[in-house]
């Protein structure tokens, strides 16, 4: 259904219902209205009777006709008129009181009053004389207050008739358009979702076909960009793969050749330099020149290192807790580099190679960055898993930190690759202030992965 008319139908419909709620109250208000009239003729004829009584009374009765008329008077039915009756030049006996109102209507009838006037009604008198000859003198006069407080009360009621029906009115609309447009809060949550790359979630469907429209138009480019996305995944995990296999072939080429050749150009020097220890000049070229062979040999030690992690072996096995250990104490050995580094495996069994492989080398990176560019002290690095299963890695120094959003990008320190390595894993990756506020906040950087993906490299 088009929204427009679900929206017309739901809101006419409850419109309907106020509409015949304000009705009932009418015709109720109108109903007590008429009872008031009828009440207030019948108290006029009662009156006139006991004005009659007491004219006819015998004079032991005067005094209880006296009390019937007194009652009558103070009964508070009688409207529209003031009556009065007071002995032949003497007290007043009886009078009707004024009809009970409200603060609100005592405060507003003076002015309601002023702003409608009634025309003004002389008083009516005439004496009335019993058979003992008593006199008794009665005034009538026309009373517009009971008009006004009734037409004033019509015009309260009319106005909260009106302040209800529109309220109602306004009620009736603001639910039915939140009914109508609930979807759209899930349409929002899913959209907030695609945002951060979160496409498992899905837009509700409704009654409104436009928003059904959207909905479905939603859902199906989450389904196209969740399938781009795996299918980049696979392909981002297939090439760290291929990455790794070239490094490791270019690692045997350096240890197989130039490793050999290397180690006779140091034992070629190391004999030179026996040769000749009569000839100072030529046994500082042979030692300069051994020395260049120890260095080229740690040079190449060392790339090789980063080439392929130590302990990795040759098979598809990967012993991560002895990579990670060897990677420590490689780095604790450097001459030169003040660096404390401490490690915590915690995991119960290494994870499938391919997620070893990538938790290793973002540990090399994180190594690196912190040791190169964040001039750290000190750094963890550690490895568990919680409840859920799932894997944490996390890497924590006490360097300068980023200085800027371009450093964390990952523009000349690596964390770019980290975070392309964790993302074609499966898994999320945050920087952040290890210590914020501090002059040297260092960088804490955090991993997870849901579930190991044996399977990514594939």
């Amino acid at each position: 259904m088009r929204m427009s008319r679900l929206l017309s139908l739901r809101i006419a419909a409850l419109s309907s219902v106020v509409l015949v709620a304000a009705v009932a109250l009418a015709t109720w208000q109108a109903h007590g209205d008429v009872e008031d009239e009828t009440r207030a003729a019948r108290q006029i004829g009662l009156l006139l009777d006991a004005l009659g009584a007491l004219q006819d009374a015998p004079p032991d009765a005067v005094s209880q006709r006296l009390r019937a008329l007194e009652d009558t008077l103070r009964d508070g039915h009688l409207r529209h008129l003031r009556v009065r009756i007071r002995e032949a030049g003497g007290r007043e006996l009886a009078a009707n009181p004024p009809p009970p109102a409200s603060r609100l209507e005592d405060w507003l009838l003076p002015r309601f009053a002023a702003a409608l006037p009634a025309p003004a009604a002389a008083a009516t008198h005439w004496d009335l004389r019993t058979r003992d000859g008593r006199r008794f003198e009665v005034a009538m006069q026309v009373d517009p207050s009971s008009e006004q407080r009734e037409a004033l009360a019509g015009l309260l009621e009319m106005f909260g008739v009106l302040v209800l029906f529109g309220a109602l009115v306004l009620l009736a609309g603001y639910l039915t358009l939140r009914q109508v447009l609930a979807p759209l809060r899930g349409i929002l949550h899913a959209i907030d979702g695609y945002r951060h790359q979160d496409y498992r979630r899905r837009a509700p469907l409704g009654r409104s076909d436009e928003l059904n429209a959207v909905a479905g138009a939603l859902n199906h480019l989450a389904d196209e960009l969740a399938d781009a996305q795996e299918a980049r995944r696979v392909l981002s995990a297939r090439l760290l793969t291929l990455q790794e296999d070239e490094r490791a072939h270019i690692a045997r080429e350096l240890h197989d050749e130039f490793g050999q050749v290397l180690t006779a150009m140091r034992a070629d020097a190391a004999w030179l330099a026996r040769q000749v220890r009569d000839r100072p000049d030529l046994s500082a070229v042979a030692e300069e020149l051994r020395s260049h062979c120890e260095r080229a040999s740690l040079d190449v030690r060392n790339l090789l290192q980063r080439l392929r992690p130590p302990a990795q072996g040759d098979g598809d096995a990967v012993p991560l807790r002895r990579m990670l250990e060897a990677l420590v104490a490689g780095w604790q050995a450097r001459p030169g580099l003040d660096l404390r580094v401490r490690l915590a495996f915690e995991l119960d069994e290494d994870p499938p190679q391919p997620l070893a492989l990538a938790l290793y080398r973002i540990s090399q990176e994180a190594l690196t960055n912190a040791a190169r560019h964040a001039r750290a002290g000190e750094v963890r690095v550690r490895l568990c898993r919680d409840a859920a299963g799932a894997l944490h890695w996390e890497a924590s120094d006490d360097g300068v930190g980023l200085a800027t959003p371009a450093t964390e990008s990952g523009e000349g320190n690596g964390l770019a690759g980290m975070r392309e390595r964790v993302w074609a894993h499966g898994g999320e990756i945050v920087f952040e202030p290890a210590r914020p506020g501090a002059t040297r906040p260092g960088l804490r950087i955090r991993a997870r992965f849901a579930r190991p993906r044996a399977s990514a490299a594939g």
